[in-house]
């Protein structure tokens, strides 16, 4: 594992950390959401919050620290339906109706989300196709092709 995947881990490791602290000390600070007080454990912030960051940080914890390919992608997985939850989640638990629930997350997470799992996707190929590059491996083959896109 590279020093730049290593980097991208931990970087998702500290954020999820971040997202998971917030609820608790953002009303400290007048920025909370909802009227529930500092440092309060509730249901909302327990399924919103601490329960898919722990499981983001667990998955990108077997990324970091497994030898076998099978868990690391199993973590991978993990992290990503999880960071996915921290985006939806609210949307889905705050609803009314079905169609209020479609409305919210196709106008914004389920966009957003998909927008940025395409741009990481494209920019995972652009650097795995970058380092086929630098070994000097040259073929008529196109760059994509190379890295199996």
């Amino acid at each position: 594992m590279t020093r730049f995947v290593r980097g991208i881990l931990w970087t998702v490791m500290g954020l999820a950390a971040f997202n998971l602290v917030l609820p608790f000390v953002a009303p400290l600070f007048g920025f909370g959401m909802g009227p529930d007080p500092a440092f309060a454990i509730t249901s909302g912030r327990v399924y919103r919050h601490v329960i898919p960051n722990l499981i983001v940080i667990g998955g990108a914890l077997l990324m970091l620290t497994s030898g076998a390919r099978s868990t690391r992608i199993v973590g991978g997985i993990a992290a990503i339906v999880a960071g996915g939850w921290v985006a939806v989640g609210p949307h889905v638990l705050a609803v009314e109706s079905g169609s209020q629930l479609i409305r919210r997350i196709t106008y914004h997470s389920a966009t957003g989300i998909a927008l940025a799992g395409l741009a990481g996707v494209a920019l995972g190929a652009l650097i795995a196709a970058r380092s086929v590059d630098r070994r000097g491996e040259t073929s008529d083959r196109s760059m994509s092709e190379k890295i199996g896109v």
